[in-house]
């Protein structure tokens, strides 16, 4: 659901005719700036779920997330 929301704001912030209004700035900085912190306290939870953090960096799949 928060990846969905991140990329339909990703997507309306590409079109020039909402990126002159502020007020849509905003809001598009506000739901970036939340999503990235979601996904940062993911990771980091699941970096410290594993029994071997070090392993688990190195896994091809994590270091492409």
């Amino acid at each position: 659901m928060v990846l969905l929301l991140f990329l339909i704001v990703f997507m309306i912030d590409t079109m020039p005719q909402y990126r002159v209004r502020a007020q849509w700035r905003k809001i598009a900085d506000l739901v970036n700036l939340t999503t990235a912190s979601f996904f940062a306290c993911e990771w980091v939870l699941r970096f410290y779920s594993f029994r071997r953090p070090k392993r688990y960096l190195i896994q091809p799949l994590t270091i492409i997330d």
